[in-house]
């Protein structure tokens, strides 16, 4: 502990229906918290590889911590994200870790569990070198999979629209300067992009349950 260096990982409990809702159908809300599942797993373990940097699962609901207890690994400290909209919740993390006293803070989500850990080890590298900037990752879908800070700032996430495709031409508009790009990379948020973790040895529990369910071939997603 008392690295410089904090990622936190947005996690919400999978409970069937409220995680993971767009890929259903062709899923039952019961596959699609079942695959959530595991890419908190995959998620989780591919933070825990990253040397220099303390990790917090950041859960929500409350109520559901018990649920998410059992799929947090050893060394890996739990923070209660805030019951507000995304913006507040991923404002409030931020706030909750610069108050412990690290310098950089990372906050990545679950959505994305064959994400490169290069891409976090980078973003750490980009603050350290660019004092002041934001670091973002875009994602495929529109939104961004990554944002990493040095300081406080609520200029990214206060009245965004959050879910629609404009989010992170908006939060470039926001920053403009200000802010950093890493490689895109993708969310796993529509039946098709389940393809991408296929065999993937990046989130071997998600291609495990993917390949266990036949969710591919039941549902003609090829």
């Amino acid at each position: 502990m008392n690295h410089s260096n904090v990622l936190a990982v947005m996690v919400r409990a999978p409970k069937p229906g409220q995680v993971k809702t767009r890929l259903v159908p062709p899923l039952s809300f019961e596959e699609a918290a079942g695959l959530y599942r595991a890419f908190i797993v995959d998620t989780l373990d591919m933070a825990n590889h990253i040397p220099c940097t303390d990790i917090f699962a950041a859960c929500t609901p409350r109520s559901g911590l018990l649920s998410l207890s059992n799929l947090i690994p050893e060394g890996i400290s739990i923070t209660i994200q805030k019951d507000v909209d995304l913006g507040a919740r991923i404002y409030g993390v931020f706030e909750d870790l610069f108050a412990r006293g690290f310098e950089r803070v990372a906050i990545i989500g679950s959505d994305s569990p064959d994400m490169p850990t290069a891409f976090i080890t980078n973003a750490f590298r980009l603050l350290e070198e660019n004092p002041g900037k934001v670091v973002l990752g875009p994602a495929t879908d529109g939104g961004y999979y990554l944002i990493a800070m040095d300081g406080l700032t609520k200029v990214p996430f206060e009245d965004m629209e959050w879910g629609s495709e404009t989010v992170f031409d908006e939060t470039v508009a926001r920053l403009g300067g200000d802010l950093l790009l890493l490689p895109e990379w993708h969310d796993i948020d529509r039946p098709e992009d389940i393809l991408l973790l296929d065999e993937s040895a990046m989130a071997p529990e998600s291609a495990r349950f993917i390949a266990e369910s036949g969710m591919i071939k039941r549902y003609g997603l090829k």
